[in-house]
This record gives C-alpha cells, structure tokens and sequence, in this order.
C-alpha cells in the first residue's frame, strides 16, 4: 500500500541510483533498512525478471552463499545474491536460486 502511496504522490523510485537515495526511502518504512526498501522494490517491478540463462559468476556466488547459509532460507540465499549481482542488473528470486541449486549446482545429488 506504500508503494502505491508513493507512486501516487509522485515520488520517483525508478531513478533512484546510489544508496543514499535508498536511505530516504528506508526512512518511510520504520525497522527497514535501504537494501531491504531496494529488494523490495526490485521485487515489485521483477527486474529482469526472464529466463535468462545463469551465468558462471551467478553460479559461482550461488554456491558460495549456500556454503556459508545452507540450502535452507532461499529468499535470503537470493537477496545476497542480487546485492552481489547489482551492476548487471540480473534479479534472481529465491525460487529460481533453489531450482538452480537442486536441479544443476548440488554435489551430492548424483545426475
């Protein structure tokens, strides 16, 4: 309902760039943080969001993340991962992180 609130007074989030300006947006929503205001709105527009195919550094990160949090909590495993992922402006959800894992990535799953 915010996001709407802001859309209608015509506060501009799609040109919103560096982190500072995410700041004044995280200032609205008492208990968020930028990043958080920034996932949340990428995951409104879903960004990107096709059937891009995974790249290596994608893959490579993945693995990473789910090294150090377990294939558990995948909306976390793909928020870091689209932090990480930024400049080329790929959004991955946590849906697409756990198929890319369990169906490709996972070691001991014997393909």
């Amino acid at each position: 309902m915010t996001w709407y609130l802001l859309q209608i007074y015509n506060f501009n989030l799609m040109n919103l760039q560096s982190d500072r300006d995410w700041d004044v947006v995280a200032r609205i929503f008492p208990g968020k943080g930028a990043d958080q205001c920034k996932a949340r709105w990428q995951s409104l527009l879903k960004i990107n969001l096709t059937k891009a195919p995974w790249t290596q550094d994608e893959d490579r990160l993945l693995t990473q993340i789910i090294l150090e949090k377990g294939p558990k909590k995948w909306k976390e495993i793909a928020f870091e991962l689209n932090k990480k992922m930024e400049p080329q402006k790929t959004f991955r959800q946590g849906k697409q992180c756990r198929e890319r894992w369990i169906n490709h990535l996972d070691p001991s799953i014997n393909r």
